[in-house]
């Protein structure tokens, strides 16, 4: 469900329903190789979350074992440490999502096993150096979020959607407060992703009437532009760029999005982004596939 890479070397946490990979397991290949070429995968492993960090020249991959962390470094995406290192006794279900940004801050969502049901992750855990048991602590949250998202890092603020908006911190992930969000049609959003680049974020979710929406600010958050509502998706799960002008929104029945003058106008679905010879278009696919991540990088095909 995600991807992470160091510009030559890309790991993928892959969930099943796709190509010929394998269910949940860990997965590595170097730039150039095509998805239905020989993927260099390791011995099976249920992984919540891959990361690269840049501070620490290293991947990580985040899992949860009996309600703790789990995590374990790698250089070439293929072999962890043996060793864990894990955060402890929190009774932890699941980890939403996963983001370190270049000053090494690492800030954690996590759903604990004693959540009720409509409030699944609702903890944010942030971490400042490389030790995560030794140097973590549970930000303050407040506003009452619940289903917070992958948290994002941009122009000196973290972010991360939630149920009816997203939560923002502006004092390095220690403190966050919930901002509800409404679209210009009056109906409540709820944001999964946000991207900063180039003096602006991009932000995108789905609308209280099963739509999938994009938003745009220019002042971190502190107001909302309302860009476009999707009739094709019932929601956007993720925005990314080529750092340039052009941005790519993916959501649910595989619908794809784009932009090609900074995030201002859009059009879509695209009908030739699947060009692969196991998922072109019109080949035979579930109707749920949902576009949950993307990349940019040279010479990748995915």
């Amino acid at each position: 469900s995600n991807i992470a890479h160091t510009g030559s070397l890309w790991a993928i946490n892959k969930p099943a329903g796709h190509h010929t990979l394998q269910p949940y397991k860990q997965y590595a290949f170097f730039q150039g190789e095509l998805p239905n070429g020989d993927w260099n995968k390791q011995s099976p492993v249920k992984a919540s979350t891959v990361i690269y960090n840049t501070n620490n020249e290293k991947f990580q991959r985040f899992s949860v074992n009996s309600g703790d962390i789990v995590f374990r470094n790698s250089t070439d995406a293929v072999n962890f440490d043996a060793a864990d290192s894990t955060f402890s006794n929190n009774n932890i279900a699941m980890i939403s999502g996963v983001t370190v940004n270049a000053d090494g801050v690492m800030v954690v969502a996590a759903e604990h096993n004693n959540d009720n049901t409509s409030e699944k992750a609702k903890r944010l855990y942030v971490n400042s150096g490389s030790l995560l048991h030794a140097n973590t602590f549970q930000a303050t949250v407040t506003g009452n979020p619940v289903s917070i998202k992958k948290p994002v890092y941009g122009n000196g603020i973290w972010f991360a959607g939630c149920e009816g908006g997203f939560i923002k911190s502006t004092d390095g992930a220690e403190n966050w407060a919930k901002t509800s969000v409404t679209d210009s049609d009056g109906y409540g959003v709820t944001l999964y992703h946000a991207l900063y680049n180039s003096n602006q974020w991009i932000a995108v979710g789905s609308n209280a009437n099963s739509k999938g929406v994009i938003f745009r600010s220019t002042d971190n958050f502190a107001s909302l532009e309302h860009i476009k509502t999707v009739n094709e998706a019932t929601r956007l799960y993720v925005v990314h760029t080529d750092n340039a002008n052009v941005y790519l929104a993916g959501g649910d029945d595989q619908a794809v999005y784009r932009s090609m003058n900074g995030g201002i106008t859009w059009t879509g679905p695209i009908d030739d982004i699947f060009n692969d010879s196991t998922d072109a278009p019109g080949s035979a696919h579930n109707d749920n596939d949902q576009i949950i991540s993307m990349i940019y990088g040279d010479n990748f095909n995915t």
